[in-house]
């Protein structure tokens, strides 16, 4: 018999489970073998180069990185909770170390892009902008407690190119800020 048509009967879902692998960076040495016998020229010798991590002197990957970014301020789970998740996967840290990584993540890399987008934004010749403010009790700056903290979103507008939002905060309304 030959096939005369296929019909899709029906679609499901299928649930892969996230596995945590540790991958090795091998930095290969090579030798010119012609090279090293002759008396006239120097032996050559040439090596490899691994890539950069994100943040040095740590274990973390950009998948992990963005994982637990994700899961912080897209999920809202919190720290101390994600440490658990990946314990499930293989990957044994406590929440002070994913916290520094966010840090690190968000300094190294994310600062850049949030600042270019920040010049492109200021020189656009129409902004909305809003302010809102918050009471803090523990102020990083020394402060007595229970004073504001102040927010604001800016949104350039779509007939002057790409929008872009951003939003910054500070402990004052200081014309600097």
């Amino acid at each position: 018999m030959t096939e005369m048509g296929s019909t899709v009967v029906r679609e499901e879902a299928v649930f892969i489970p996230a596995t945590m692998k540790k991958i090795q960076h091998v930095e290969h040495a090579y030798e010119c073998k012609s090279c090293k016998g002759d008396t006239s020229q120097r032996a050559q010798i040439k090596r490899g180069q691994a890539p950069l991590a994100p943040i040095q002197r740590s274990l973390t990957s950009p998948s992990v990185l963005a994982k637990v970014i994700y899961d912080k301020f897209i999920q809202y789970l919190p720290l101390y909770r994600q440490v658990k998740e990946w314990e499930r996967c293989g990957l044994f840290t406590n929440d002070k170390n994913l916290s520094n990584w966010v840090i690190r993540t968000a300094q190294d890399w994310l600062l850049p892009v949030y600042e270019r987008m920040k010049d492109m934004m200021m020189n656009k010749s129409i902004l909305h902008v809003d302010e809102t403010y918050a009471k803090i009790i523990h102020r990083s700056d020394g402060k007595q407690g229970n004073t504001n903290a102040y927010n604001w979103g800016f949104r350039s507008v779509l007939s002057q190119g790409p929008v872009i939002v951003l939003f910054q905060s500070a402990l004052s309304r200081a014309r600097s800020v």
